[in-house]
C-alpha cells in the first residue's frame, strides 16, 4: 500500500529509467569504431588554414615594402579566410598589417611623387 502511494505521489512507476539524462552524449560510430575521417577532416583543415595563415602574413609583410596597394588588400582577405578557418592569431596579424599598408599607402601618396 506505501509503495502505491509513493508511485502516485511521485507520478510514476519504480522502473523508471533515468540514465539518458546522466549519460554523455554519443559520439558518431560506425560498426563498433570512431569516425576517424571526421578527425583526419579537422585536423587537415586546421593545417590548411594555417598554411593560409602563414601566406597572408607573408604577403602582409611584403606589402610594407612593394606594391602596397596590391599586396595589402590580398593580405587581409587571406587572413580573413584563414581567420574563418581556426588561425585566429595569424589571420588577425595578416588583417591588421595589410590594413596598415593599403591605408598609410593612400595617405602618404600625396607626399611622394
Amino acid at each position: 500500500m506505501e509503495k502505491d502511494d509513493d508511485r502516485n505521489k511521485f507520478g510514476g512507476d519504480e522502473f523508471e529509467e533515468y540514465a539518458a539524462e546522466i549519460t554523455a552524449p554519443l559520439t558518431e560510430q560506425h560498426n563498433g569504431r570512431r569516425d576517424e575521417s571526421h578527425e583526419s577532416r579537422s585536423a587537415g583543415a586546421g593545417l590548411q588554414s594555417r598554411k593560409i595563415g602563414y601566406t597572408a602574413l607573408f604577403i602582409a609583410l611584403a606589402a610594407l615594402f612593394v606594391w602596397p596597394a596590391i599586396l595589402g588588400p590580398i593580405a587581409v582577405v587571406l587572413g580573413f579566410i584563414a581567420f574563418r578557418g581556426g588561425s585566429k592569431s595569424l589571420g588577425t596579424w595578416s588583417i591588421s598589417i595589410g590594413l596598415v599598408t593599403f591605408i598609410a599607402y593612400f595617405l602618404l601618396l600625396p607626399y611622394f611623387p
